[in-house]
């Protein structure tokens, strides 16, 4: 069963020091709303996806949002990265069961919350303990994959630089990114190392911000909207949580294996896609995304001249990524081009598109596909 999206919302992505996490959510809810006629007592179901809920004390962060929107029922998706993601999938799945006629998605991190020890720390939270008991970070776990990739492919650290730029290109025509403006390859490889050979501006950042869709049940689109997208397709799976226990450090089997589970639901193939958000969390993740998801040929990456959009919206380099949000976000972002309603940054005759949310260090993957009648 293909289930409508019927409306969205997104807050500004940036350091909302003035505002709560349950602030955020009911923006990005309230935005999602008001798009349609559908009355806040009239939704079934509020799936929160936050990441950071057991470090903060927001446990029942979802139960707040349900009293505050006037809400019957609350679920709260946490985790790692994915869990925006992956509440569409468990939404869109309430609505098949039947359990559910509307509901509400909402992706909501507060990341200025924590000081920078404290985020340092909750990085050991997405790692092996064995790994992260060394002291090793994510950076630097994906500056080892970054030479791996370098060294199989020839890879070139100026490829990876154009890969910021394009995204710091598309977020100057996103009013709700973090960084909506343009830098150079030049600045990016001057940048200054983090973990050699990722440089400062190869990386994303961690704002705050809320994302939210709205879906229901196939009968309800058309009441709520002329123009629905539907979700088409969702895939997840997993590798080992360790990269030393994987087969290669070149490729993310979970993205792999969750895309070749979306395709087959959405009953399509890659070159079907005509646009797409993939996680971007450093350069390297979105070079190996394109190729893990089937877009470009494993070592083969030459630019963007000659493959379908991706990251419109400036991916996690440019809007930012406050985890739980981003793959709501993402979502968005498909869902507003196949409506047409991108603006500067509208991709033309739009009518498939892929998001791509990974957790930790490509331990988990999400994959889901949207599409229009």
């Amino acid at each position: 069963m293909k289930i409508p999206i019927v409306s969205y919302g997104v807050t500004k992505f940036k350091e909302h020091w003035d505002l709560d996490l349950i602030d955020l959510i009911i923006m990005a809810a309230q935005e999602a709303i008001s798009r349609t006629d559908i009355k806040e007592n009239e939704i079934d179901a509020v799936y929160v996806a936050n990441s950071l809920n057991v470090a903060d004390g927001s446990g029942s962060i979802s139960v707040l949002a349900a009293e505050k929107l006037n809400i019957k029922k609350a679920n709260l998706i946490g985790g790692t990265d994915i869990a925006g993601a992956l509440a569409i999938k468990e939404a869109a799945n309430s609505i098949r069961s039947g359990e559910n006629d509307i509901v509400l998605v909402v992706g909501a991190e507060k990341m200025s919350d924590f000081i920078a020890r404290d985020l340092l720390e909750m990085d050991k939270f997405f790692l092996d303990k064995e790994e992260g008991i060394q002291g090793i970070t994510p950076v630097a776990l994906f500056g080892l994959i970054t030479k791996a990739h370098i060294r199989e492919f020839g890879t070139k650290v100026e490829d990876l630089a154009s890969i910021s730029v394009k995204n710091h290109k598309n977020a100057r025509l996103n009013p709700k990114a973090q960084y909506p403006f343009e830098i150079t390859k030049e600045q990016v490889l001057n940048s200054g190392l983090v973990a050699d050979p990722i440089t400062v501006l190869q990386c994303s950042s961690n704002p705050d911000g809320a994302a939210a869709l709205i879906m229901v049940k196939p009968e309800l689109a058309k009441r709520y909207t002329e123009k629905p997208v539907y979700l088409i397709g969702c895939g997840e799976a997993q590798d080992s949580l360790a990269i030393s226990r994987r087969k290669a450090l070149t490729g993310m089997e979970s993205t792999i294996n969750a895309a070749k589970i979306a395709y087959r639901k959405a009953g399509i193939a890659p070159k079907d896609i005509d646009i797409a958000e993939v996680h971007d969390v450093f350069a390297i993740s979105e070079l190996m995304a394109l190729e893990d998801l089937g877009i470009i040929e494993k070592g083969r990456f030459n630019g963007y001249d000659d493959i379908i959009p991706i990251n419109k919206s400036g991916g996690l380099k440019g809007c930012g990524h406050p985890l739980a949000a981003t793959g709501v976000r993402q979502a968005c972002e498909i869902v507003m081009q196949l409506r047409g309603e991108g603006g500067e940054r509208q991709v033309k005759d739009a009518k498939i598109g892929l998001t791509h949310t990974m957790g930790g260090i490509g331990a988990s993957a999400v994959v889901n596909i949207f599409g229009v009648e």
